[in-house]
């Protein structure tokens, strides 16, 4: 079982056996942070981009042009095949997990929240609270996928507010931190970055289209629902602001201690990645959503999100991207602040 890490001393922290959970969203500095812990000086397993092990089911469902859309619109055979992609990151993910402990070390996985949300759940909030899409969720394909072992079933699931792919009791193995930052910073850059990797839209109707396609994106529901599951538990998450990462290396160090890192391995500058480096990324949407910090060669102090005002940004918005899309991004920001700032509130502090 889990133990309250933010209560631990350092001492404590650093003699126990330790399995931490970075849960993030697209666009929250989490490639900052993670360059600051410096992983390959500290007590960590490798691991491409720290974690990730749920892209490839989400990212199979952006290129099919299904992740946005209702679960009754899925075909059985691509139901089949997202489980199958979930069943395997998760075969994966624990076999890593289990390596990395017989070596003695800090487990510690980066994963966007959105990669672990349970696609009825994900329906059920956009779409219809429609009580028959578990039904449809767990439906067996006669396709060539074949039957899908239900070692992931979300139909157990016993807690209200555990909406993820995953069973309370493998969540509860981790010390989770959530990494959170303002939306008016965070929705703008991801929805330049979708553009820059899939194509600017050139009419209305692409516009409308890719509207829809970023919808699931455009929230922080997920992070707090996903830390209220967590609060209700044995193990109290921990949450860092992207502007304290930036503007405040005494709480990334706390939180380094906290989690039994090495402070004085953490870094706050560094080269920026060379051409042998850069070709390690995969191209397109890979290489694009890590481009500032491949550039990067240090925290800089700049876009944070205090002070911002949001009618100085959505005017900023419509002249970028249009009155269209300008307009919803505002709505979608809007629609966050709650989430944040509840999240915010609730920070770890110097």
């Amino acid at each position: 079982m889990a133990t309250d890490m933010a209560n631990d001393s350092p001492s404590t922290a650093q003699t126990s056996k330790r399995r931490i959970y970075l849960l993030t969203h697209p666009r929250t500095a989490s490639n900052l942070l993670i360059k600051i812990f410096n992983f390959p000086s500290q007590n960590v397993p490798a691991r491409f981009q720290a974690g990730y092990f749920f892209r490839p089911p989400v990212h199979y469902g952006v290129n099919q042009k299904t992740f946005h859309k209702s679960l009754t619109s899925w075909t059985p055979e691509h139901i089949a095949t997202v489980k199958q992609k979930y069943q395997d990151s998760f075969e994966e993910f624990k076999e890593w997990i289990d390596n990395g402990e017989k070596e003695g070390k800090i487990i510690f996985v980066k994963e966007h929240v959105c990669f672990l949300t349970d696609p009825v759940a994900q329906t059920q909030f956009h779409f219809s609270k429609d009580t028959e899409l578990s039904e449809r969720w767990q439906v067996q394909s006669t396709s060539t996928c074949g039957p899908i072992e239900k070692k992931i079933d979300t139909t157990s699931q016993t807690s209200p507010n555990n909406k993820t792919v995953l069973p309370d009791s493998f969540l509860l193995t981790f010390h989770p931190t959530f990494l959170i930052r303002h939306p008016a910073l965070v929705f703008p850059s991801y929805y330049r970055a979708h553009m820059d990797t899939y194509g600017h839209p050139t009419t209305e109707a692409e516009e409308l289209a890719l509207i829809a396609e970023l919808e699931p994106w455009m929230t922080f529901h997920w992070q707090r629902t996903l830390y209220e599951f967590y609060s209700s538990g044995p193990s109290k998450p921990t949450i860092l602001d992207a502007d304290d990462v930036i503007l405040s290396p005494a709480v990334v160090m706390k939180h380094a201690e906290l989690i039994g890192l090495e402070k004085e391995n953490l870094q706050w500058d560094w080269e920026p990645l060379g051409l042998e480096e850069l070709s390690k990324i995969p191209e397109g949407r890979g290489r694009r959503f890590v481009s500032t910090i491949s550039r990067s060669a240090g925290v800089e102090k700049g876009k944070v999100g205090e002070g911002l005002d949001l009618k100085v940004e959505a005017g900023k918005w419509m002249e970028e991207f249009g009155e269209l899309v300008g307009g919803r991004m505002e709505v979608w920001v809007k629609g966050a602040l709650g989430d944040y700032e509840f999240l915010r509130e609730k920070r770890l502090r110097s």
